[in-house]
């Protein structure tokens, strides 16, 4: 029975990479919110915990923690503790800075230590190879046929109606995905010498080239306008120097998960000048590595660096010495490109996961190898008495013993996570046919994930609607009266609370912002509420101009102008090419009579609005009528024309 336990711990230990590869860059699901990452993530997150109850277990059966240190190891637990200390230590939003990325890390962390404790032959190395390469074919097929419409039999047409479906969630990560791989398997063609595999590996690069290529051509702007929306290099690269200025976040960064509201506070005004960009937030930075870098610090981000540097070093120092050269030479390779991918471009979860994993592979590889770098240990307590049993299994004992508390303290929150998630997606099914059901739904997911602001952002707007409903009303009742103050009242404690839970995120502030403006006239102190906490959402992105127009309207709308002309003068300065400020300008003077500063405004402002826009022509309706209102010119004296 012992020994049959232990076949089958090491069976599923050294499988779990191969359900990774096969499994993850084609698994989605469509009751969630987020079809794709989220449930991929989720995916790798079960795999890893029956990867660590296994590895305990083989560990108990033997008596001893089997594990392989290696440099992999080395820089996947100082990334890890990059993301731990950051979101301990420095991030305001503990919770979710401990469910996103640093999650995502530790499982790939627990995978490389379980596997790596195995010791796999090279036939069965190559086996995980093609497990591997049959999704990679798979998802290549599935963008050909989704290319020429042909996947309609077999996917619903709601899913697949974007011609961007992809099934690692993307056209940018099925080519983060892709374009390494495919490298990696010409590098496996080019030393394998069976001819059957060879056959396999040229038609395997055919379609994944054939659908790498369709891919890009779907990224090619139209009309001048990327479909692509990512943060420029420039920006991302002068964001992540930012952080240095204070030796906390140099160290360790901003916090995991806490890439949007490190964006808008440092965001360079300079994107003020792209017109696709300017008023995009950006949850994370151009690149994986800048983003590593931002919100981990230079701990995070070097630790990443030598991952790869170190292990694509040892793989081509030993590409030579081999015979294994096939499996090295796909590894080596896929790994490189992998690398340059994160260091220059956004990259997928499917990229991440698979990039880690192959790194847990070429460790295998170089194990084999008997490299010095990569030592096999087996740790126990050794009594002197073979008849205390306890003793000899302390280590083993502990390290269960630690892993289902820690797997236990996980699934409390991921699993109701998740399912709020479920509830999120329901809501959103059912909001224009069941709106207080769908109500209901946003309620039970809010106390399912009391950590993210989402939640309480979306039950206060709709708290926000209801009093609207109740506050428009023609002739309200008493009981309308009494609705209308309950559901006001609760919009601002839905929006508070988003408030508390991630208190530098501006879009908590602009929401609340915007509840007490839709709430003024109807209750106490909303104007002093609006004005306070539209500048908190200023303070937190200092160069959006959009911002400062809201501000500045608002303070027209109370009657102070002077406040309201600073504040669009300043939008005015953040963006000059952009027609809005000019337009509420104008729109002031003209009210104000003043017709000449209003036709300067007009002109300013028809000027650099777009012509294919259904406003410009009835701006210049204005212009010409604001033209005729103006007293016509007349020559001065000394321009009279001489008798």
């Amino acid at each position: 029975m012992r020994s049959t336990l232990n076949k089958v711990s090491l069976f599923i230990l050294q499988n779990i990479p191969t359900l990774v590869f096969f499994f993850i860059p084609l698994f989605f699901l469509t009751n969630t919110i987020d079809f794709f990452a989220f449930n991929k993530f989720y995916l790798l997150n079960v795999l890893a915990t029956i990867s660590l109850i296994f590895w305990c277990l083989q560990n108990l059966l033997t008596n001893r923690i089997n594990l392989t240190t290696s440099p992999t190891l080395t820089a996947l637990g100082l990334l890890l503790l990059a993301h731990l200390a950051s979101a301990f230590f420095i991030s305001s939003t503990t919770v979710l800075s401990l469910t996103g990325l640093t999650t995502l890390f530790v499982s790939l962390f627990i995978i490389h230590l379980t596997y790596t404790s195995t010791h796999p032959s090279n036939k069965f190395l190559k086996q995980q190879i093609f497990a591997l390469l049959f999704p990679l074919f798979l998802v290549s097929l599935i963008t050909i046929l989704h290319f020429f419409n042909l996947l309609t039999p077999f996917l619903g047409t709601e899913l697949i109606k974007s011609k961007y479906f992809n099934l690692t969630g993307g056209i940018v990560p099925a080519l983060t995905f892709s374009i390494p791989l495919l490298i990696g398997t010409l590098g496996f063609l080019f030393y394998e010498e069976n001819f059957k595999t060879k056959i396999i590996l040229f038609l395997v690069s055919g379609i994944v080239t054939t659908a790498t290529l369709i891919n890009i051509s779907l990224l090619l702007p139209k009309d001048g306008i990327s479909p692509v929306v990512s943060l420029p290099f420039k920006a991302s690269w002068s964001i992540a120097l930012d952080i240095f200025k204070f030796p906390g976040t140099a160290l360790i960064g901003t916090g995991p998960e806490t890439y949007l509201s490190t964006f808008t506070r440092l965001r360079p005004a300079f994107l003020n000048a792209n017109s696709n960009l300017w008023n995009t937030r950006f949850s994370e930075s151009g690149s994986l590595f800048l983003t590593l870098l931002t919100t981990t610090g230079l701990l995070g981000g070097l630790s990443f660096l030598f991952l790869f540097f170190k292990n694509i070093n040892l793989g081509l120092r030993k590409l030579s010495l081999t015979e294994n050269k096939p499996l090295l030479a796909f590894t080596t390779a896929s790994l490189t490109i992998f690398l340059l991918v994160f260091l220059f471009t956004t990259a997928g979860i499917v990229s991440i996961i698979t990039a880690t994993i192959l790194l847990g592979f070429l460790t295998q590889l170089l194990k084999n190898q008997e490299i010095k770098s990569i030592k096999t240990l087996s740790l126990n307590i050794n009594s002197d008495d073979n008849q205390n049993k306890v003793l000899d299994n302390f280590l083993p004992l502990f390290t269960l013993i630690f892993s289902l508390t820690l797997l236990l303290s996980y699934w409390s929150f991921g699993g109701r996570f998740y399912y709020a998630s479920i509830l999120l997606n329901q809501a959103k099914a059912q909001i224009n046919s069941n709106l207080t059901g769908a109500f209901l739904k946003q309620q039970q997911a809010q106390k399912l994930n009391q950590y993210d602001p989402t939640y309480p952002i979306i039950i206060s707007q709709t708290y926000q609607q209801v009093a609207l409903f109740y506050l428009q009303k023609t002739d309200p009742t008493e009981a309308d009266k009494k609705n209308a103050i309950e559901t006001m009242q609760r919009a601002i404690d839905s929006g508070r609370q988003a408030a508390r839970l991630d208190p530098y995120n501006v879009l908590v502030w602009e929401n609340l912002s915007n509840i007490y403006q839709t709430f003024i006239g109807s209750a106490d102190g909303s104007i002093d509420l609006a004005i306070s906490h539209l500048a908190q959402a200023i303070s937190l992105d200092p160069t959006n101009p959009r911002l400062r127009i809201q501000m500045g309207i608002l303070y027209y709308n109370l009657k102070d102008i002077d406040q309201s002309f600073k504040l669009i003068n300043q939008a005015m300065e953040l963006k000059p090419n952009w027609e809005v400020p000019y337009l509420n300008l104008y729109r002031i003077y003209l009210e104000a009579k003043d017709f000449s500063k209003a036709q300067a405004y007009l002109k300013q402002g028809l000027a650099l609005t777009n012509p294919t826009s259904p406003n410009y022509e009835k701006l210049q309706t204005e212009l010409t009528s604001l033209t005729e209102k103006l007293p016509p010119l007349t020559a001065s004296p000394s321009a009279q024309p001489k008798k």
